[in-house]
């Protein structure tokens, strides 16, 4: 009778043993499974913190960007603004001494299908510049040399009847390759 009683006491034990065994085990799963969604979660929060970094860092750079194009414009807006009150006075004796003859070549630059601007003036002086950009048959039409990119045409208000037109040729870079005299009948 011994081994009767010695059986079921066996089986608690095991029964004991598989239990704690188990809920070791159980432990263990539960402890790893709430570490990873820890970790899961801190990196998930880091990951959503470096993108919303990302994506403002870009916004903030495209704004900038923006703002530098505003402000350029403002600047180019002001400077043309304060060219434009230059061309308010007539032309003198020297086209070249103009004070809109710099903001005139510049508009024929950057804009390369204009052909020509001119200013007029009550006084009956006369100022333009045309873009002839080298074209032969342009600088033939005008009796200028070969290399001329731009004309400048001036006529001097004058008190006296006798009007004379004044015609510069520029080269590259604004050197002037002839300049001639010629009396003009021009009436503004």
């Amino acid at each position: 009778m011994p081994v009767s009683q010695t059986a079921p006491s066996i089986s608690k034990r095991k029964w004991k043993f598989y239990i704690s065994l188990l809920t070791l085990v159980v432990s263990l799963f539960g402890t790893i499974t709430a570490a990873n969604l820890l970790i899961s979660r801190r990196e998930g929060e880091k990951a959503a913190m470096d993108s919303a970094d990302c994506l403002f860092s870009e916004i903030a750079d495209g704004l900038v960007s923006k703002e530098r194009l505003i402000l350029d414009s403002i600047g180019h807006v002001v400077d043309s603004g304060v060219q434009i009150l230059a061309l308010t006075t007539g032309p003198g004796s020297n086209g070249m001494s103009h004070k809109g003859i710099a903001f005139m070549l510049n508009m024929l630059e950057d804009n390369p299908f204009l052909h020509s601007v001119y200013f007029a003036y009550n006084s009956g002086g006369f100022i333009q510049v045309i873009a002839t950009r080298e074209r032969p048959l342009t600088n033939m039409a005008f009796n200028a040399p070969d290399q001329t990119m731009f004309i400048v045409h001036n006529i001097p208000a004058t008190n006296a009847g006798e009007q004379t037109s004044q015609w510069i040729f520029l080269g590259r870079e604004g050197r002037i390759l002839k300049e001639r005299w010629e009396p003009t009948s021009y009436d503004f």
